[in-house]
Parts: C-alpha cells; sequence; structure tokens
C-alpha cells in the first residue's frame, strides 16, 4: 500500500499535489475520496487508503466499502477501475454501461488503476487483444463453476438489492471478472436457466 503522505487544506485532500476527488458511484457515502493519479480510494474518517485485493485469476483489483441506513450496517464491494474512472469523469458506472460501454485497462495492466491507464471501450472490443493483452489466456482457460461458486452467487444475488439502477449487469460484470467466467454464464444463472437444482434461501 502507498505511503499515506495525504493532508487537509480546508475541505480539501490532497496527496502531494494531487487532489483527492468524490466518487458519483458512491454517493451513498461521502467519506470516500478517489487519488485518480495512483489508483487509490481514501477513506477520511480513518485517514488511510483502503486495502486492495486482487483477483488472482484476472488482476482485476477490489475494494469493499462500509456505510449506514439508520443504525444497520452494509457493505458493498466494488472494482476500483469503476470508482477511479466515475471520480476523474463525474459520472456513475450506468452512464456508460447505458451506452455499452465498460471500463479498459491499458497497457500497464490491471494491478494499476490509475486514470492514465482507464479508457472505455465495447464489450465487444475487450475480446481483441488490441484492447486485451490478456484475451487469449482468458478464452483458453475458460472452466466450469464449482457448487461452491454457484452457491455463493446465488446467495450474492439474493442479497443485492435488485432497485439498483442496472443491478443485474454489475452483478454479472462483478462475478464474471471475478471468476474468469463469461457474462452468460453469470447471467444464466441468476436468470434461473442453468443450475436449477441448487437452491438457497
Amino acid at each position: 500500500m502507498e505511503t499515506n503522505e495525504v493532508r487537509k487544506v480546508g475541505n480539501v485532500y490532497m496527496d502531494g499535489d494531487v487532489i483527492l476527488v468524490s466518487i458519483p458511484e458512491l454517493d451513498f457515502c461521502k467519506k470516500y475520496r478517489a487519488n485518480t493519479k495512483k489508483g487509490l480510494i481514501y477513506n477520511t474518517e480513518k485517514g488511510k487508503y483502503l486495502k486492495i485485493n486482487q483477483n488472482k485469476r484476472f488482476k482485476y483489483r477490489y475494494s469493499t466499502f462500509t456505510y449506514y441506513v439508520g443504525e444497520k450496517k452494509y457493505k458493498k464491494r466494488r472494482s476500483v477501475h469503476a470508482l477511479i474512472y466515475s471520480a476523474a469523469n463525474g459520472t456513475k458506472c450506468e452512464w456508460w454501461l447505458s451506452l455499452g460501454l465498460e471500463v479498459n485497462h491499458g497497457k500497464m495492466g490491471k494491478g494499476f488503476d490509475g486514470i492514465k491507464n482507464l479508457s472505455l471501450c465495447s464489450r465487444k472490443q475487450q475480446y481483441q487483444e488490441e484492447f486485451d493483452p490478456d484475451i487469449k489466456i482468458k478464452m483458453r482457460n475458460k472452466r466450469r463453476l464449482t457448487k461452491e461458486e454457484v452457491v455463493t452467487i446465488k446467495i450474492d444475488w439474493l442479497q443485492t438489492d435488485k432497485n439498483e439502477h442496472k443491478a443485474k449487469p454489475n452483478f454479472c460484470n462483478k462475478w464474471s471478472e471475478e471468476l474468469g467466467c463469461s457474462y452468460s454464464c453469470i447471467e444464466d444463472i441468476v436468470n434461473g436457466k442453468t443450475w436449477i437444482k441448487i437452491k438457497v434461501a
């Protein structure tokens, strides 16, 4: 994790000469700020950058965000690259998703979520080597999900707020990235087309 050099100047948080900006996608909780240069998320209440967990299979990076509704505590897991792009462009993820676009990593790879390494492209483009140098490895290493993974997906879907805009696409994207399978594989589980015999409550 980066050394914490963040200071507060008035109501502004700064890391060196970089201003930490608000994140529209996390408008449910104002305590988080993005360092779009370093690709990190800062918790203003705890005074430190969030811990980032990297997907072992395809290297996407995630953090968990906490917030309260009344006295009830909630947690949401989000991909860091999407939040950085949201902060840098001042828009929620639903804007580019509604256009059929997704945030893509550049030549510096998925281990760096700074804005200079991020751009928008279509899902079709993501399957082109020009946009994703690892695509051949992804396609070669596709596998069948385990029963335990399917149970986890189904439980997570039950606990997902279906009223959120683009709830299902966001959910399917998250798990397809996490498990290294196709979007349609997760969508079919959610829609009850596959793994029908596995029931969760």
